[in-house]
């Protein structure tokens, strides 16, 4: 049988999970704040991106409704319904716009207080007898 030996020693810095702990001069540390921030800002971008394709989806949607409805290409009850829904849809596109600005504006994730168990805590057996 033959064995195929690692090229790196065991000490070799190049083995997986060894590390010296050294860090490049030119690198500094980020803190928790600043990490915390890029991934505010990353998760902003999501949502801004998510909300401007709905929105602009909507909007194309009622300008198309829009144009079907004043062409008469259906009765005129079903053109009025297309009418109604089209200028429904504007409405959702504006209150998307004002969603998107609340969203532009928001600075940080939301101060949440998480509940450690405390003094409330207890042990309790399982029904087989079990801790």
């Amino acid at each position: 049988m033959n064995h195929r030996r690692s090229l790196a020693s065991a000490d070799s810095l190049w083995r997986v999970g060894n590390s010296t702990g050294r860090r490049h001069g030119n690198r500094r540390a980020e803190n928790s704040v600043d990490l915390e921030q890029k991934f505010f800002e990353f998760d902003r971008g999501v949502v801004s991106g998510v909300l401007n394709d709905l929105r602009n989806s909507i909007h194309e949607g009622a300008v198309q409704l829009e144009m079907v409805a004043e062409e008469h290409l259906f009765d005129p009850s079903l053109s009025a319904n297309l009418s109604r829904t089209s200028r429904r849809l504007d409405r959702i596109y504006r209150t998307l716009e004002e969603v998107l600005g609340e969203v532009a504006k928001a600075s940080g994730y939301p101060d949440i207080m998480v509940r450690t168990p405390g003094k409330r805590a207890e042990i309790r057996q399982l029904s087989n007898g079990r801790t």
